[in-house]
Order: structure tokens, then sequence, then C-alpha cells
């Protein structure tokens, strides 16, 4: 009983901590690139005063490489107090239409963000990736300012019991983080299986997505169409459904499809 209790809570807590993760476009409409990234030299503050985001000087405050942990870089931040990292960076002007995306791939372990002195979000668990929309949040054609609050101690990170294996802090903005754009109608989530017959020939394909419509238009005559390229390079024409709902689960057969192995990694493009 102990156990079943524990697996529902902690089923529960991943749940709660669960993040879309959208497909990033490679090619968008009268958009140049569909990435910029938030990577290089921060601004860092160990002992940061309380509302911190609200500081228009980070003029005393020290610099930090990020990705990467503080620790790493001569850092000592007390334990169960959250340091600061702050960021300025400009919008490319060509993204006015778009959604934008703040995509941290992970940040250790308990981390909320500001863009522009407001709060984006928070997040925590210190491997995993996480993202927010912070389309209202930016302002064009001027320097925008990005803080986020670190706290390397969590209940995350005392399950894991990474500080404890590590013999130090795991603190810091450890992976890659940077925005990106995608259409007001966009892919949210997409999930792809494959399950081959009995006799290892055939298979099925299984495509879950769900789908967001942050514009003013009416997607009663939208379609998804699916097409799949061979490792060969021949295209083929799957087909296409109706959007009709925000989250569809179809599935396609797929005869004697050309199978990834070690020595042949054949791989399609969906």
């Amino acid at each position: 009983m102990k156990l079943l209790t524990t697996l529902l809570f902690f089923s529960f807590i991943l749940n709660q901590y669960a993040q879309q993760y959208r497909p990033i476009p490679t090619d968008l409409n009268g958009i140049e690139k569909a990435t910029h990234s938030l990577n290089g030299t921060w601004q860092f503050n160990p002992t940061p005063v309380s509302k911190f985001w609200q500081s228009h000087s980070t003029k005393d405050w020290k610099t930090i490489e990020v990705p990467g942990e503080w620790v790493m870089q001569g850092y000592d931040v007390e334990p169960h107090t959250r340091a600061a990292y702050s960021k300025e960076f400009s919008v490319p002007n060509d993204w006015n239409n778009s959604e934008i995306i703040l995509r941290c791939d992970a940040i250790y372990s308990d981390a909320i963000v500001y863009v522009n002195q407001q709060k984006v979000g928070a997040h925590e668990g210190g491997f995993n990736a996480f993202e927010f929309n912070v389309t209202q949040f930016l302002k064009f054609r001027e320097k925008n300012t990005i803080s986020i609050g670190v706290m390397s101690e969590s209940f995350s990170d005392t399950i894991v019991s990474a500080t404890q294996y590590a013999a130090h802090q795991l603190g810091g903005i450890t992976r890659k983080i940077y925005l990106f754009a995608v259409p007001k109608v966009h892919i949210t989530d997409l999930e792809v299986t494959t399950t081959f017959d009995e006799e290892y020939k055939n298979a099925k394909l299984g495509i879950k997505y769900e789908f967001q419509n942050n514009s003013k238009s009416d997607l009663n005559n939208t379609k998804i169409v699916f097409t799949l390229i061979s490792p060969d390079g021949k295209l083929r024409e799957l087909g296409e459904t109706n959007v009709n709902t925000t989250e569809e689960d179809i599935e396609f057969n797929i005869v004697e499809p050309q199978k990834w192995n070690a020595e042949q990694p054949n791989l399609y493009t969906l």
C-alpha cells in the first residue's frame, strides 16, 4: 500500500510538471531563421536582492557562461537560496507575426523565469526541458531582458540524489536556452510510434498530435497533410485529416518499410 501511494504521488508530480514540447519549424514563410540562441555570457549574482528581476541595473553583477554550472565557474551559492541570472536580447524583426517560444533544455533544478520584469512561469526538474510561450511579454525593435532565479536544492534534487552523488551543487542553466518562432496555428505536441506485425514485415505508423490556434481564423477548411520520404528520397502521400479537434490520433499502414540497424541506419522523414 505504501508503494502504491508513493507511485501515485510521483505520477501526480510528473503530471503537474509535464510540459508541451513543440516541434521547431525548419522553414517558415517570411522568416530567415526560426531559432535565436540565448547561450553565451550572462550577468550573474549569487546573492541577489529580493525582486531582483525588477531592477534595471546589473552593473555590480558578475559574468557567467551559459550553459554551465556556477560551481564550475568559481561561484559559491548558499544552499536553499536562489541565485540570479540576467541577459539582454533582441527579437528578430521578422518574427512579429509569429508565436515566440522560450525553451530551456535544462536548468538545475528549480527555476523561475521573468521577461521584461514579468513572471513567465516556473519549472522544477533538473534534467528535463521545458518551455513557455513568451509572445505577450516581448518587445520588438528594442531591448528585452530575461531574468531567471535558480535554486540548486529542490524536491526533485532530493528524489534523484544528484547533489549527493556529485558531491557539489549542480545549480545553473546547464543546457541550451533559446527562442524559436512558430506560426499562429501550429503543432504543440507530436508523438510518433512504429509497430511491426508478427512477421516483422509490415508496420503501422501511429501519429498523435495536438495543435493550437492563436489566430482569429476559422479552421473548418484547414487540413493536415502527411507525407513520408523514404531513405532513397521517394515521397509518399500518406493521407490527410481535417482539423476538427485540438487533438488527433491516427494510424497509417506502411508496406515493407526499410528497417533500421547499426549497419544500415535507414531513416524516414515524416
